[in-house]
């Protein structure tokens, strides 16, 4: 099903062709009307006998490429010669082409950026083309109430060794070049961490996607600057109409999660569904002016699935588009752009008419339900910390909490930080809040879910509070010389408050619970953060995860018991042998992702525990946490191991969707033992 052939010739020029499948018709046939497409296509140039790629537009080897539906001339060069036009977007009319020079400059190892935006009118010559302005731009928006047409551009690109960046500021120019009562004719907008793929707009500009920065994949409130998290991922997008309804990509690069207008994740979309992709990766989704139209970038590799194609694969990319069905739960068909030897990237996708087509809420099932809001302080108290899960935002007013992982920390099933190899730390201005809490003799109160598998055999710091802390020992929880006795193991509510360094009450479920005194001396912790778990003298064998967690002044009224907020995945015990390794990414592979998963594929040999009946099973293990290489994973092939494992995939396991990944054919399962690193 290919529409356009844009064949590499000898001398490095294209020669464009209709195919013999209806050529600029089966295009519109999946549009629904006139169409024009832009995107950058690679020169790739040969070194020590490898081709390179540059998936990321950073080079100057490209060539800017256009198509229109109804011109008869096929896919072809907008700009003849080769240069860096980065992110090619049409305007809302579809008569102007947007794009960056980046003006990459490399010291050292480091890419340092200057970039520059310009506009170059549909069919004209480079001669024409026209400065807008200072920045990167992200995407090009008429206003609905004067038609003026902005340029959105992100400024003060971060230097980097890595393949992709992001900047410090939202601005945005007039296409039309007047400059209006701004400075330099750009009206800045918010000083922001924020990433380039992608900022989006809906169509009344009230909201836009974005990651704020990478991998914090949200949408913006343009009125208040106030962002929400939605998930882990990249490549965010916004329908642009204004549903609302947007998408974070997963580390795998295959599926476009989906999230209503009030940031509820309502289903997972699979955008790899073309034949060609034959279960590889895919990049640069970006969702069109047409609500049910997007574009996207794929295959990357051929038939390798280890480590991230993305960063070394791109040769075989080509252009697609695509159109949703009504209720945006698969990609119905599909159009393929072109057919060469080296990458096209970028793609960016305009459709006359797409700005007057909204979809239909009650198709997709998401009409927006009231919002709970943020928990109301109770009398007498003042939150100060408060994190839910890793799910989502957890924010105070405008602070922002964040816990980030070290070692090998991670999230559990249910998006709880999984304290038995690391441990998470908490934001300087979080830290700061809690640290004055606790200064005083005032009391203050903390509440948390646990959920553990049993008790440990030696201390273990749950809270790590600024030179003392919260121990979960062998028999209980211990903060200073006082002790809470726990004799019931699994998920519970703890509710403790504290006075003049001593721990004065606390409640479990809700309920008071008497407290006892240590027999002998009591743990310390000597750090000076705000953390939750311990690098280093976690007790082996103790698994815990931790939620819900409330820091305030004053005494909190005991919490009630926790209830499961996702299926917990049952546990299965297998004997099998090792068949096949995906390979480790390695730190260019993986670029900005710190961890990792692979899967391994294994004949079954014997099932010891729990239900299963497949001969063969993929496993996924992590291989990298915290930018290093784990240790103790199944080596040999031909080997028999034992694996305790879990299913992976929907319902379970939703906390490993943004995490970079390799994806089997099969279903897939997770090996829960806990990771290590080498000695």
């Amino acid at each position: 099903m290919i529409l356009l052939a844009g064949i590499l010739a000898a001398c490095g020029e294209s020669v464009s062709a209709p195919a013999a499948d209806g050529g600029d018709e089966r295009l519109e046939s999946v549009t629904g009307g006139h169409t024009r497409v832009v995107w950058m296509w690679h020169q790739a140039k040969k070194k020590a006998g490898e081709y390179s790629n540059d998936t990321h537009g950073n080079g100057r080897s490209h060539f800017l490429m256009g198509l229109d539906s109804r011109d008869g001339l096929g896919a072809r060069k907008l700009i003849g010669k080769m240069g860096n036009w980065s992110r090619p977007m049409l305007s809302p009319d579809g008569k102007t082409v947007v794009y960056t020079d980046k003006n990459v400059k490399r010291k050292k190892g480091m890419k340092h950026f200057s970039p520059v935006i310009y506009a170059l009118p549909w069919g004209k010559p480079l001669s024409e083309a026209r400065k807008i302005g200072k920045g990167h731009g992200v995407d090009v928006w008429a206003d609905p109430q004067d038609g003026v047409v902005y340029v959105y551009a992100i400024d003060n690109l971060r230097p980097t060794k890595r393949f992709a960046t992001g900047g410090k500021r939202m601005q945005r120019y007039r296409l039309d070049g007047k400059k209006g009562e701004f400075e330099y004719g750009r009206e800045i907008l918010f000083e922001e961490e924020i990433s380039l793929d992608n900022f989006q707009l809906t169509r009344d500009g009230r909201t836009a996607s974005g990651q704020f920065p990478w991998p914090n994949g949200g949408t913006i409130d343009m009125e208040s600057g106030e962002w929400t998290k939605h998930a882990q991922g990249c490549w965010t997008s916004i329908a642009p109409d204004d549903s609302g309804v947007m998408w974070v990509f997963d580390g795998a690069h295959r599926n476009a999660r989906m999230f209503g207008s009030q940031g509820k994740v309502s289903w997972k979309t699979a955008i790899d569904s073309h034949p060609d992709f034959l279960g590889l990766e895919v990049y640069h989704p970006r969702w069109s002016n047409h609500p049910r139209v997007i574009t996207l970038t794929g295959p990357y590799g051929t038939t390798a699935r280890g480590g991230n194609q993305i960063s070394k694969g791109g040769n075989e990319a080509e252009i697609f588009v695509g159109r949703f069905s009504e209720n945006l739960r698969e990609v119905e068909d599909w159009v393929k752009l072109t057919e060469n030897s080296t990458g096209d990237y970028y793609p960016d996708v305009w459709v006359a008419g797409g700005e007057a087509v909204s979809l239909d809420l009650a198709k997709l099932g998401t009409a927006a339900q009231p919002s709970s809001g943020a928990e109301s302080d109770e009398a007498g108290v003042e939150t100060v910390f408060r994190w839910r899960d890793g799910n989502g935002d957890n924010k105070i007013g405008k602070r922002r909490i964040t816990v980030e992982p070290v070692g090998t920390a991670r999230l559990g099933y249910q998006f709880q930080m999984l304290l038995d190899g690391g441990r998470f730390v908490v934001d300087e201005e979080s830290t700061q809040a809690v640290q004055k809490l606790m200064a005083g003799d005032a009391a203050w109160s903390v509440s948390f879910v646990l959920e553990e598998a049993g008790a440990p055999k030696a201390p273990a710091v749950l809270v790590d509070l600024s030179g003392t802390a919260l121990f979960r020992m062998p028999g209980g929880i211990g903060y200073g010389d006082t002790f809470l006795p726990i004799s019931k193991i699994g998920m519970h509510t703890y509710t403790l408050t504290i006075s003049g360094k001593k721990l004065i009450a606390a409640a479990i479920d809700g309920k008071l619970v008497k407290l006892d005194q240590f027999s002998g001396s009591a743990p310390v912790n000597a750090t000076a953060g705000i953390s939750f778990g311990s690098e280093m003298n976690w007790p082996m064998g103790y698994q815990a995860g931790i939620s819900d967690i409330t820091l305030a002044s004053g005494i909190l009224e005991p919490r009630p018991a926790a209830e499961s907020r996702q299926p917990k995945p049952p546990q299965i015990r297998i004997r099998a042998k090792l068949i096949e390794k995906q390979p480790t990414p390695t730190s260019i592979e993986r670029d900005t992702y710190v961890r990792s998963l692979v899967h391994y594929t294994y004949a079954v040999e014997e099932v010891l525990e729990g239900d299963f009946k497949d001969q063969e099973v993929a496993v996924w293990h992590w291989v990298v946490l915290d930018d290093r290489e784990t240790a103790g994973l199944p080596e040999i092939l031909g080997e028999t191991y034992e694996l305790t494992i879990e299913p992976a995939e929907a319902p379970y396991h939703k906390e490993l969707d943004g995490e970079l990944s390799t994806q089997p054919f099969t279903d897939l399962y997770l090996d829960t033992r806990i990771p290590r690193y080498h000695r």
